[in-house]
């Protein structure tokens, strides 16, 4: 694949410098230096991390025709007129104008401030819906909390493991800041704790999807916690039975495992091993409940 064919499909598909970073493990500025021809000889590692995103399936690395339902290979993923995944001052315009977001530059010390008797986030300045969790929402995040608070525990560890409801305030240097809640997440620096949440990005987060925040999980988040330093963020997909791993380390590409056998957290060296048939079983027993 060229540097002009790499062009058109990035345009094509709508990934930003931030996102296409993410999901090749490339940084933004090399992958800017690239694109724009400043970098005349990329290494080969490099440009084959790229194409290994390019050139893969939209639907494992997903932009704005997968998420703005023009799939017609997954069509159940139709969120256009979605106001749950919309900003919550803007649905309408995003109807009308689906790929033009006009920023309402929030900031995230405008949006602590603010009372709502709905469960929302804040994310690069704009507030969004968030839908309550389903029960296998919950007993996937809890296990994966299990896990890791056991394993720190075990080996004496200083980290933090969070469950879900407490904010992450991730500040940007553009003025777009965000305050999110991750599922699940590990702080191994204490001086990131304040009073209000967790100040900077965790070394680590988990985010499982539901329906309604595909593109959050997918898209924008990934941009913003690969800006703000996590080390390693999941993407766990109870209805495709896909985990998603990101390592932000350059030329790491993304992992996309199927909900079998085990898998190891990059962090502690793969030495801490999660069960993925375990929370398919899970996945299974929830299927058999009453709606």
């Amino acid at each position: 694949m060229t540097i002009d064919e790499m062009k058109k499909v990035k345009e094509e598909r709508g990934y930003s410098f931030d996102v296409l970073s993410a999901y090749s493990g490339v940084p933004r500025a090399t992958l800017v230096r690239i694109f724009d021809g400043t970098t005349t000889r990329p290494r080969r590692a490099t440009l084959d991390a790229i194409e290994r995103v390019l050139g893969g399936d939209e639907h494992q690395f997903p932009g704005k025709k997968y998420h703005f339902g023009l799939s017609e290979i997954f069509p159940d993923y139709n969120v256009l007129f979605d106001p749950k995944l919309t900003p919550v001052f803007q649905a309408a315009e995003e109807a009308a104008n689906p790929y033009g977001r006009q920023k309402h530059g929030l900031t995230a010390s405008d949006y602590l401030e603010m009372h709502t008797d709905k469960r929302t986030e804040l994310i690069e300045g704009d507030i969004f819906m968030m839908e309550d969790p389903l029960l296998i929402h919950s007993e996937i995040t809890q296990y994966i909390f299990t896990r890791f608070s056991d394993y720190i525990r075990e080996h004496k560890g200083t980290c933090k493991p969070v469950v879900s409801g407490t904010n992450v305030i991730l500040k940007n240097d553009k003025g777009d800041d965000s305050v999110v809640c991750p599922d699940f997440f590990v702080v191994c620096d204490k001086k990131k704790l304040v009073r209000k949440g967790v100040l900077g990005g965790p070394d680590f987060v988990l985010e499982v999807t539901s329906p309604s925040n595909h593109r959050n999980d997918y898209i924008r988040k990934l941009g913003i916690y690969a800006n703000a330093g996590v080390r390693e963020y999941w993407i766990l997909d109870p209805q495709k039975r896909q985990l998603i791993k990101y390592l932000f380390k350059p030329d790491e590409p993304a992992t996309f495992l199927p909900l079998e056998a085990t898998t190891g957290v990059g962090i502690y060296d793969n030495d801490l091993q999660i069960d993925l048939t375990e929370i398919s079983c899970m996945i299974d027993e929830d299927q058999m409940r009453e709606e």
